[in-house]
Formats: structure tokens, C-alpha cells, sequence
């Protein structure tokens, strides 16, 4: 009889805890769009976007015989910042 009352006590507990947590997210994160907005107004303002990423991942990235960053991912990134008048610093 104890051992069921002790998992009754344990499966409450983990249930209240997840609601708590769950209604906590919003009081915990931030809410602020205006983040985004500054994020891309500096974008826009700098005319440059800063990349980084991990060259060892062929053939989406990789560095060539030059030290150059090279490959599908990279390609993707350059051809964006094309496309929005933008600047790529790797």
C-alpha cells in the first residue's frame, strides 16, 4: 500500500512540475520582438552578414587547397547574400 502511494506522490509531483514549467516559459523568456527587428536593420545597415560555420563537413562545407571555405552549404549562403545585396563574412 505505501509503495502505491509513494509512485501516486512521485507521478503527481512530475505532473505539477511539468505544468509549472510549462506556464513559467513565457514569464522566463524573452518577449521582445523588436530583437529581430535590430538584427536585421544592423543587416541592412552594415550591408554585411557575418557566416560561421564548421568546415569539416564535406561536401556541404570544407576548405579547399587555398584555405578557402568551399562547398554546397557555402554556396547556398553566398548566393543569398547575393540575391539581398549583401556581403558575406566568413
Amino acid at each position: 500500500m505505501a509503495k502505491i502511494v509513494t509512485i501516486g506522490l512521485v507521478v503527481i509531483m512530475l505532473v505539477v512540475g511539468f505544468v509549472v514549467g510549462l506556464m513559467a516559459g513565457p514569464f522566463i523568456l524573452p518577449q521582445n520582438a523588436s530583437s529581430t527587428d535590430t538584427v536585421w536593420a544592423h543587416i541592412q545597415d552594415t550591408g554585411v552578414i557575418s557566416v560561421g560555420t564548421d568546415p569539416t563537413w564535406p561536401p556541404y562545407q570544407m576548405l579547399d587547397d587555398t584555405g578557402e571555405i568551399v562547398g554546397f552549404e557555402v554556396d547556398i549562403a553566398n548566393e543569398c547574400a547575393e540575391r539581398l545585396g549583401l556581403t558575406i563574412e566568413w
